[in-house]
């Protein structure tokens, strides 16, 4: 039937021949945690997929998960260059004070 076959390369390469609009895959890096996938968001973040606008953070699902909530007017910080690194000692929950005074260092430094 119009010229398909099984393979899915072929059922793309029909698509580009009749013009129909193909959308490409993400191909973010994904982590899967509880059996939730969170992909990484290309800033700093692995986000959950398929929350639309809702913003679920993986380093916060963990940090609750080993830790129990995170304290009202405190925030989690990552500390290193990976954004996959979820180890306590690359995760800090810091209030809102400490994090000033480690961001104005972090940046003091650059």
């Amino acid at each position: 039937m119009f010229g398909l076959s099984p393979s899915g390369a072929n059922l793309w390469r029909n698509f580009k021949r009749w013009g129909l609009p193909v959308r490409t895959m993400n191909l973010r890096p994904r982590i899967v945690h509880n059996g939730l996938a969170y992909a990484f968001d290309g800033k700093r973040h692995y986000r959950q997929c398929g929350r639309g606008n809702q913003k679920i953070f993986l380093h916060r699902v963990i940090w609750e998960e080993r830790h129990g909530p995170i304290p009202l007017g405190h925030r989690l910080v990552i500390l290193g260059a990976d954004w996959a690194d979820f180890s306590d000692e690359n995760v800090r929950c810091l209030s809102a004070s400490e994090f000033s005074r480690w961001m104005w260092v972090r940046r003091a430094k650059k």
